[in-house]
């Protein structure tokens, strides 16, 4: 794809300053093809100039005095010179392969004079330098001049768009290349500032092109802490919105006297210990409950065992006895055990066994006990029900715990 308007000389410039003025007639423009027509001067005397054209003479102080069509004929001129300047280096540029550089000077170019293939080299040279966001840009803004087909050949300028089907198809391509991030408010939302990956970016420029990716987006409402900061993912060829919700409204507090917030502190704290309270309460329950269980599973151990040893237990030291009940002696005159010499019929597992879970199941007697009666404590403080914080007379219960018979007695 070539520059089309690499081409323009210096004096087309120079003539699209002057086609400003209203009394000069409109040049047709160089992208439509057309070539201006050579300006004819009449022929007149050296010594005589015409009086359109005739130098201001000086004062006696040295200055000259300008009227305002010789000022603005000259800011014309001086416009055509710097434009006509930065054209011939941005075309240098662009023939050594300095694109980005190029384009630079082709803005300058187009700032002094807008001329449409100022502005249509500018899109190509980003395109060549491989910065498609430029290059969107510049080819929309290109699009949106006036066309030069729909105008009469009298009527075309230097700011009509000569190559507009050229231009859509390198948009087109251009386009498949970057993204676009959309801003959405919600109802009521009003933005001071929106910044695109740091940069404050007006909401007007939204759509915003983008390179694609991943960028930072913080929205700033009109309070001091209206803020918001998310990420936007940009897709290749594809328009991304981001949604900003009302802003949360700001609960006013009420003001608090230092009486009342003593008072408050000291319910608080009351709430919390409450609070610690019922835990332990629950906590106890459930050891309590474990205790018990292991309580009755040892006792009724212990009590098994204790069976089978007093219903296996034999009389005396378990020797054999005659009807009479006298005892049987052998040869020597010895008594005879029963089931004979080498069996000794005697229980001693069920009475080792009973040995074993009897002082377990004793043990958690008082286990299962004091859990309980801590438990009760517990719950008794931390489900009284709590008198009111605005009331004078405040009485505390007291507990008196003493030892009795049969265990811990409480008084209140």
């Amino acid at each position: 794809m070539l520059i089309v308007a690499v081409a323009w000389p210096t004096t087309a410039i120079a003539a699209s300053a002057r086609a400003l003025e209203p009394e000069v007639p409109e040049i047709v423009s160089p992208d439509a093809g057309a070539k201006p027509e050579p300006e004819v001067k009449p022929e007149v005397k050296p010594e005589v100039k015409p009086e359109a054209d005739a130098e201001p003479e000086p004062t006696s102080s040295g200055k000259v005095n300008l009227t305002v069509e010789d000022y603005e004929k000259r800011q014309l001129d001086l416009r055509a010179e710097q434009a006509a300047l930065h054209w011939q280096e941005g075309k240098r540029l662009y023939d050594n392969g300095r694109y980005a550089e190029a384009a630079v000077e082709f803005e300058r170019s187009y700032a002094a004079v807008q001329a449409s293939a100022t502005l249509y080299s500018v899109a190509l040279s980003y395109e060549r330098a491989g910065r498609p966001v430029e290059a969107v840009r510049a080819l929309r803004r290109y699009l949106q001049l006036p066309e030069c087909a729909e105008l009469p050949m009298e009527e075309r300028t230097i700011d009509c768009a000569a190559q507009r089907p050229e231009a859509e198809s390198a948009l087109a391509e251009q386009q498949r290349r970057v993204g676009e991030l959309m801003i959405t408010l919600g109802e009521g939302v009003e933005l001071r500032e929106i910044r695109v990956a740091g940069r404050t970016v007006p909401l007007d420029d939204f759509p915003l092109v983008l390179l694609p990716g991943t960028v930072d987006v913080e929205v700033f409402g009109l309070l001091p802490e209206e803020r918001r900061s998310r990420p936007a993912y940009i897709t290749p060829g594809e328009v991304s919105t981001l949604y900003v919700a009302p802003f949360e409204t700001k609960v006013t507090r009420p003001v608090v006297r230092p009486e009342d917030r003593t008072e408050r502190v000291d319910t608080l704290r009351l709430a919390r210990r409450k609070r610690q309270l019922k835990s332990a309460f629950w906590v106890g329950t459930g050891l309590t409950a474990a205790s018990g269980i292991a309580l009755a599973v040892t006792g009724g151990l212990a009590r098994y065992y204790h069976r089978r040893f007093a219903a296996n237990k034999c009389d005396a030291l378990c020797y054999e006895k005659d009807g009479n009940d006298e005892l049987i002696l052998d040869e020597d005159g010895a008594p005879i055990p029963l089931g004979g010499p080498n069996n000794d019929l005697y229980p001693h597992e069920d009475e080792a066994n009973f040995e074993r879970y009897r002082p377990v199941a004793n043990a958690m007697v008082g286990v299962t006990v004091g859990l309980g009666v801590a438990t009760a404590l517990v719950g008794v403080f931390a489900f009284r029900k709590q008198q009111s914080a605005t009331t004078t007379d405040r009485r505390r219960a007291r507990a008196h715990v003493r030892v009795g018979g049969s265990g811990l007695a409480v008084r209140w």
